[in-house]
């Protein structure tokens, strides 16, 4: 896509971090009534699949990490953190992944990553819980997960494509 020199992509990744973090935020303020505990959706990822795609997967899983810290501290749920962690790590890993296969689309590794968020969260819990009964949720969750995901991913597909067009 396209590269800059180390101080403006600083820069543009600090920027993506503050929306992501704004966006998660934002996010919490939609009232999704009628669905199952815990189901968002993941609009704040749409900023770090754009970073894999645009630079490597090594930014987006940076990104994924610093935002799951700072979502913790500035949010002061503490409890969260690690349902975050485990969840935006494994998405972002799966996602740095899927986007090296060809023949998948931004929307099929957002729906991926949305899946493997959910696997990453469940997995926490059946620690936190010793209890393998979350992984009920797992089909549940994943259907929510693979209709964000197609949104996210498109949103993020019509984004490269207005950025290619600009470079």
């Amino acid at each position: 896509m396209f590269r800059t020199d180390g101080l403006k992509k600083l820069i543009f990744l600090s920027l993506c971090l503050v929306f992501s973090l704004a966006l998660s935020f934002l996010e919490g303020l939609i009232p999704l009534s009628g669905t199952l505990p815990g189901v968002k959706i993941g609009i704040s990822n749409i900023v770090i699949l754009a970073v894999i795609y645009i630079y490597s997967p090594k930014e987006g899983i940076a990104l994924a990490f610093l935002k799951s810290v700072l979502l913790t501290l500035l949010s002061g749920n503490g409890s969260s953190f690690f349902y975050s962690l485990s969840g935006g790590l494994l998405s972002a890993a799966v996602m740095g992944l899927a986007r090296s296969c060809k023949t998948l689309s931004p929307i099929g590794v957002s729906m991926l990553g949305g899946v493997s968020h959910i696997l990453g969260q469940l997995t926490c819990a059946f620690f936190m819980l010793g209890s393998y009964t979350v992984f009920y949720y797992y089909p549940f969750l994943s259907a929510a997960a693979i209709i964000s995901g197609f949104i996210n991913g498109y949103l993020v597909k019509l984004l490269l494509e207005r950025l290619e067009r600009r470079v």
